[in-house]
């Protein structure tokens, strides 16, 4: 597997985003939590000072396509605010398609019997497609 360093996986909601990463080998992933998506300023400051912390090297931004993979305006809307974050922490963006990560996991959640706010297992889940992909790619 060649991960370049941890990663951030970040699945951003109107209202929350939930946040995961991975061990700087990309063979873990772990859930960091729910944040709030707005004010942006603060969304941003939050995002830097866990890139900061945790030494991140990339991070992943699920977006949201239309099923027949087209961006539609959330997925523009994200695209722009991924930009923004680009440019206040000046880490690397890579965007992952998230169309099953909600999806995927609320049964998660459901079969080990958890309730609340699916975000970060939404980001867990985009992380372990993106770490999976990676690493077909680079064998």
């Amino acid at each position: 597997m060649n991960v370049p360093g941890p990663m951030l996986a970040i699945d951003i909601g109107g209202k929350r985003s939930g946040l995961a990463i991975s061990s700087p080998d990309g063979k873990f992933v772990f859930g960091k939590g729910i944040v709030p998506s707005f004010p942006e300023e603060d969304f941003f400051a939050t995002i830097d000072r866990l890139c900061r912390a945790e030494s991140i090297v990339r991070i992943i931004v699920g977006l949201p396509l239309h099923a027949n993979g087209r961006r539609g305006d959330d997925a523009r809307r994200i695209a722009l605010l991924a930009d923004r974050m680009h440019e206040k922490t000046g880490v690397e963006i890579v965007f992952e398609d998230e169309r099953l990560s909600t999806a995927f996991a609320k049964r998660l959640r459901a079969e080990a019997g958890k309730t609340g706010h699916d975000d970060e297992d939404a980001a867990r889940v985009i992380l372990e497609g993106y770490i999976e992909r990676l690493s077909f790619r680079k064998t």
